[in-house]
C-alpha cells in the first residue's frame, strides 16, 4: 500500500512539468530500429545502447511532459552530416504525424505547457554537434525554421565550431565560426548547450552569449561531461541550468547525490535532469527507464527537497530557460 509520502510524490509528479533534457533515441528511429509511438521490447544489451528506455508509451507512463531529442551525427555519417541531421528531423515529424493525439514537436515554453494540458508529450529538437551546419549560418537559420531550438556546438571531438571534451590533451576554444554560431543563435532565440564542450570553449561560450545556457546531460566528477564548481557557479550567474546525468550513476541514490551537489554549488534554480537514455549501455538501478521518473521525484522529497524545489529540478528550471530564450517557429 502506498505511503503518504509516495502519494504526495505522485501528486506532485503529476502536477509539475517534467522535462528530460537529453535522449538519443532519434538515431534508432531514423534507422528504422524502433518507433517513438510503440513500446519497444528490449532483447538485452547491445554494443550501441540499451533500447527500450524511451518511447511515447513509456514517457506517458512516467509522467514526462517534454523530452529533448538529440540530433547526433555519428562517425558513420560524417561524410554527409547535414543529410543525416535532416533524416533525423524528418523521422521526428513523421512520428508526430502518426501520433498527433500523444505528441507534438515543441518550439517554445508555451508549447510544453499546452502539451501537458492536452495530455501529450512535447518533443524538442536539439543539435548535438555543429557538423551539419558547416560554416554557413544559413543552415542554422533553416534548422531554426525546421524546429531545432537547442544547439550543442560539439560532441567529443573537434569540429569547425569548437573542441569537444576529448578532442585533444590541450583543447582549444571556439573558432570564429563557432563564435558566429553563438551570436546567431542569440538573434534567433536558440538555447546553447555546453554538455560536451571542452573547458576553454565553455568559458568563451559563456562570455559570448547574452542568454541563459544549459548543460543537457552533465556530471560533476571525473572527466567525461564533467563540470567543476567554478563552472557550476558560472552557469548559475548566467541564469542557466545544469542537468544531472543518469547513465553514469549506479543507482537512484547516486543520481540524487549529484543533483544535491549541483543544487548546493549552483543553487536550486540552476539544476535539472537529462538522463542520456539510448546513448549508452548503462542505467541506474531504480531509474532504468523513463517510467521510473516518479521514483526520482519521490527520492528528492525523501532527501529533503520541498515540493517547490523538487518541481524546479524535475522541469521547472528548464521551462524557465525555455521561456527566457525560445521564440516562435520562424522570423
Amino acid at each position: 500500500m502506498p505511503t503518504g509520502q509516495t502519494i504526495e510524490a505522485r501528486r506532485l509528479h503529476a502536477s509539475q512539468v517534467v522535462i528530460d533534457a537529453h535522449s538519443d533515441i532519434l538515431m534508432d528511429v531514423a534507422d528504422g530500429r524502433c518507433r517513438l509511438g510503440e513500446r519497444f521490447q528490449p532483447s538485452g544489451r547491445t554494443s550501441h545502447c540499451v533500447r527500450g528506455q524511451v518511447d511515447l508509451p513509456r514517457l506517458l507512463e512516467g509522467g514526462v511532459d517534454a523530452q529533448v531529442l538529440a540530433i547526433f551525427v555519428g562517425e558513420e555519417h560524417r561524410n554527409a552530416p547535414l543529410r543525416r541531421a535532416l533524416a533525423m528531423i524528418d523521422a521526428c515529424y513523421r512520428e508526430e504525424k502518426a501520433n498527433r493525439d500523444r505528441m507534438v514537436v515543441a518550439t517554445s515554453a508555451g508549447d510544453v505547457v499546452r502539451a501537458k494540458r492536452e495530455g501529450k508529450v512535447a518533443m524538442l529538437l536539439a543539435l548535438e554537434g555543429a557538423e551539419p551546419l558547416g560554416t554557413d549560418l544559413a543552415v542554422l537559420r533553416l534548422m531554426h525554421k525546421l524546429g531545432v531550438r537547442i544547439v550543442g556546438l560539439t560532441w567529443n571531438w573537434r569540429n569547425m565550431a569548437a573542441d569537444g571534451w576529448d578532442a585533444s590533451s590541450c583543447p582549444g576554444g571556439l573558432t570564429p565560426s563557432g563564435l558566429a554560431v553563438v551570436e546567431e543563435m542569440g538573434r534567433l532565440g536558440m538555447i546553447l548547450d555546453i554538455a560536451h564542450l571542452a573547458r576553454p570553449g565553455f568559458w568563451q561560450a559563456l562570455e559570448a552569449t547574452r542568454y541563459p545556457i544549459i548543460g543537457s546531460h552533465c556530471i560533476t566528477e571525473g572527466q567525461y561531461h564533467s563540470l567543476d564548481a567554478d563552472q557550476l557557479r558560472a552557469v548559475a550567474a548566467n541564469g542557466g541550468v545544469i542537468c544531472a546525468m543518469g547513465v553514469f550513476k549506479d543507482d537512484l541514490s547516486a543520481v540524487v547525490e549529484q543533483i544535491e551537489h549541483i543544487a548546493r554549488v549552483a543553487g536550486i534554480d540552476h539544476v535539472g535532469f537529462g538522463a542520456d537514455y539510448y546513448g549508452l549501455d548503462a542505467a541506474p538501478k531504480g531509474l532504468e527507464d523513463v517510467t521510473k521518473y516518479p521514483a526520482l521525484t519521490e527520492a528528492l522529497l525523501a532527501t529533503g527537497f520541498d515540493s517547490r524545489d523538487a518541481a524546479k529540478i524535475m522541469g521547472g528550471n528548464l521551462l524557465r530557460v525555455f521561456g527566457d530564450v525560445l521564440r516562435g517557429p520562424g522570423l
